[in-house]
């Protein structure tokens, strides 16, 4: 379902080679999800499954030398969404 993004998870690696901050990222990865929609549905129940990790690394491999700063990435997301500061567009 989500191989489509290796573009974005190649990016994501670069991100996170480069030293950028995981929890910084989070607001950038949410902004390209359109609030409310299934999409937003499923790629919270993605990140809250348990195999998450070796689903991302199937579609991606090379993201595996960086799992630290992909689990921060992660927590910040599925944080931003728990405490329900997701709200785009200023609205």
């Amino acid at each position: 379902m989500f191989a489509q993004l290796r573009p974005q998870f190649e990016a994501l690696t670069k991100m996170a080679m480069e030293g950028s901050i995981a929890k910084d990222v989070a607001p950038l990865v949410i902004e390209e999800i359109p609030e409310g929609s299934p999409i937003e549905q499923r790629f919270l129940a993605f990140l809250e499954s348990p195999t998450w990790w070796n689903s991302m690394c199937a579609i991606y491999p090379p993201m595996k030398d960086h799992a630290p700063w992909f689990k921060e990435l992660r927590d910040a997301i599925l944080a931003e969404f728990d405490d329900g500061s997701t709200e785009q567009g200023g609205t």
